[in-house]
C-alpha cells in the first residue's frame, strides 16, 4: 500500500482535514518504542481529533479518541515525521506519527468484526499485538494542589521504576446533576474542559522520559479508580490528600480509605509536594521510602 509523508508545513491543515473527515470513525492506536515494544493504547474507540501545536519548536501533536466524557489523550512530544498510508481503494487506511526519539504512533481504522471486514474486501491491516509487561502507575487527578503533589510523586516513582503513568480524572454525574432535571450541553462541555485542564497541568509535572497518558472517566470516583486499576492491571495507585488526621477532601470527592479498600494493588497517599531538586542519592532514598509504603495494609485509613 502506498505511503506518503506529510511535510511539517502541511501538518496543521492536514490534521484539521483528517479530523473533520474521520471524526467518529472507530480507531486503534498503537505505540511502537524501543523500550516498550509494540502495544495497543486504544482499541475500537471513536476518533475525536488530532491537532498539531507548532507555535513553539519542537511542538506537540495530540491524539484524542473516545466518546462523551470518557476519552484517552496521547501527546507526541517533538514530532519529526508524519506518514499516511492509503489502501487499494485510495482511501486513507492508517497514519503513522514519529517522535524525535524514534517512537512511532500507529493510528488505524478499527474493525469490529474481522471476518465481516475481510468479506467486504477491507484492505487495511488488522494488527494483533500484546502489550509488553511494564509497571503502570495510576494517578487520581482533579484541579487541587494534592493532585499536583500526587502527579509529581508518581512521576518520580515512574522514572525510577521504568513505569508508565496513567493520569485519571473522574466525573460523577450522579453527584453533580442529582438535583437537575435538565442540564444544558454547555455545562457538560465546561466540566469536560475543566477535567482536561486538570489533566494537562498534572501531565506537565511528569518527566519527559516517562510515558504518560490521560483519560476522563465517569462514575463514583473511588469505585471507578479501583475498577480501572483492575482493567489496566495497574501496579500502583497514587492519590493526594491534604494530610489531616482523618483523610478528607481527597481527589474528586472520594476518600483514601475507600480507594485503599477497593483497590487490589498498593495505594500511595501523598500529603505534600515532593522536592523536585533532590540529589540522586536522596531521590533514591525517597523512592525506597515510597515503595515501602506501597503495601495496602500500611495505607492510613483515618
Amino acid at each position: 500500500m502506498p505511503a506518503r509523508q506529510i511535510t511539517r508545513e502541511e501538518w496543521a491543515a492536514f490534521f484539521d482535514t483528517f479530523s473533520r473527515h474521520y471524526r467518529g470513525r472507530f480507531v486503534d492506536v498503537q505505540i511502537l518504542a524501543d523500550n516498550l515494544g509494540l502495544y495497543r493504547l486504544v482499541e475500537g474507540q471513536p476518533l475525536v481529533g488530532i491537532t498539531a501545536q507548532l507555535n513553539d519548536a519542537p511542538g506537540e501533536i495530540e491524539v484524542i479518541a473516545g466518546e462523551g466524557m470518557v476519552h484517552v489523550t496521547h501527546v507526541i512530544r517533538e514530532p519529526s515525521q508524519v506518514w499516511v498510508e492509503q489502501g487499494k481503494n485510495g482511501h486513507d487506511s492508517s497514519l503513522k506519527i514519529v517522535s524525535g526519539d524514534g517512537t512511532a504512533i500507529l493510528i488505524q481504522f478499527a474493525v469490529a468484526e474481522p471476518r465481516a471486514a475481510l468479506a467486504a474486501g477491507a484492505d487495511f491491516p488488522i494488527i494483533q499485538s500484546e502489550r509488553v509487561p511494564k509497571p503502570l502507575i495510576i494517578v487520581a487527578v482533579d484541579n487541587s494542589d494534592p493532585a499536583l503533589w500526587a502527579a509529581t510523586a508518581a512521576g518520580n516513582l515512574a522514572r525510577r521504576l521504568g513505569a508508565e503513568v496513567l493520569l485519571v480524572h473522574v466525573v460523577n454525574p450522579a453527584e453533580i446533576f442529582a438535583s437537575e432535571e435538565y442540564v444544558p450541553q454547555d455545562v457538560y462541555t465546561a466540566i469536560e474542559e475543566a477535567g482536561k485542564g486538570a489533566l494537562e497541568a498534572a501531565r506537565k509535572l511528569i518527566p519527559t522520559t516517562v510515558h504518560a497518558t490521560t483519560t476522563i472517566e465517569e462514575g463514583e470516583p473511588s469505585r471507578r479508580i479501583a475498577q480501572l486499576s483492575d482493567e489496566r492491571n495497574a501496579d500502583y495507585i497514587v492519590i493526594g490528600s491534604h494530610g489531616r488526621g482523618r483523610v478528607t477532601q481527597l481527589l474528586m470527592g472520594s476518600t483514601a480509605s475507600a480507594v485503599a479498600r477497593r483497590a487490589r494493588c498498593p495505594v500511595l497517599v501523598v500529603s505534600h509536594m515532593p522536592s523536585a531538586t533532590q540529589p540522586d542519592d536522596q531521590s533514591s532514598c525517597f523512592v525506597e521510602r515510597l515503595v515501602e509504603k506501597l503495601n495496602p495494609a500500611e495505607v492510613p485509613l483515618e
